[in-house]
């Protein structure tokens, strides 16, 4: 599904928005949360099991930076990013590349990693 067809603009967004305003307050993270799998599992359901993973360490790597003393929260949230970005960089293969910002990343991952000095190839 795109976000410019037919069925997202006149079907899902329309339900989802409705469902998002009904629910209490403290239900509307899980509602797009359920929702945004349910769209990405509609283009591509190879791939919802990578995100629930990625999901479940961000937000427990979230819960522990909330929970430790303030050197231990950028060792979480620089072991959070790192896996997220793994990820990312071991699922883009040659023959394969799953998420759409993962080509823009890589295009300017030398430009970005020029300025310390280090060129990476491909």
């Amino acid at each position: 599904m795109v976000f410019s067809s037919i069925p997202f603009l006149f079907y899902f967004l329309p339900a989802v928005m409705l469902i998002y305003y009904v629910v209490p307050f403290r239900w509307k993270n899980t509602v797009l949360v359920i929702f945004s799998l349910i769209f990405y599992a509609l283009g591509e359901p190879v791939y919802i099991l990578i995100m629930l993973a990625c999901i479940a360490v961000n937000f427990t790597a979230g819960l522990l930076v909330e929970r430790q003393w303030l050197h231990f929260r950028k060792l979480w949230m620089v072991m959070a990013v790192s896996v997220s970005l793994g990820i990312v960089t071991l699922l883009n293969l040659p023959h394969r590349r799953p998420y759409p910002a993962a080509p823009a990343f890589f295009a300017h991952r030398n430009q970005l990693f020029y300025v310390s000095g280090a060129q990476l190839h491909r």
